[in-house]
């Protein structure tokens, strides 16, 4: 009977290969979810900073109108497309609080709203006006 002396090893058997893949699987795995976790997270505050900035831009356009016009309605509703929100702009004198107060004090709110995939969805950005009663000559 011949024997062959094969002690040339350089090769991994399969059951090193498989073990190898598991592992690697368990260590990637989470990481991946998490990747997709965190451009999920970003591209949704990203959507959620572009309707801030819109809704902002509304509230300057209506502090300009009203530096023009006298008379200006105390709610405005708007609807835009890019992006996807409805727009609240509303004065009124400060009802509650210790700034009641203080005479012609007025906030000024802006409410964006918009459907995501996480729901509907609101941004309200208040601002404080203070109007002097103009002196009559």
């Amino acid at each position: 009977m011949i024997r062959l002396n094969n002690n040339n090893n350089k090769a991994f058997s399969l059951i090193e290969v498989v073990i190898a893949l598991f592992i690697a699987a368990a260590v990637l795995t989470p990481i991946l979810i998490l990747q997709g976790t965190i451009f999920r997270g970003v591209g949704h505050f990203s959507q959620v900073i572009s309707r801030i900035f819109r809704a902002k831009s509304f509230l300057v356009d209506r502090k300009i109108k009203a530096e023009t016009k006298d008379d200006l309605p105390k709610k405005v509703e708007e609807r835009i497309t890019d992006p996807d929100a409805s727009l609240t702009y509303e004065i009124k004198k400060v009802p509650k609080g210790s700034l009641k107060n203080i005479k012609n004090l007025y906030k000024e709110t802006v409410t964006i709203e918009w459907e995501s995939s996480f729901g509907k969805e609101r941004e309200i950005l208040v601002n404080f006006v203070y109007k002097p009663e103009q002196k009559k000559k």
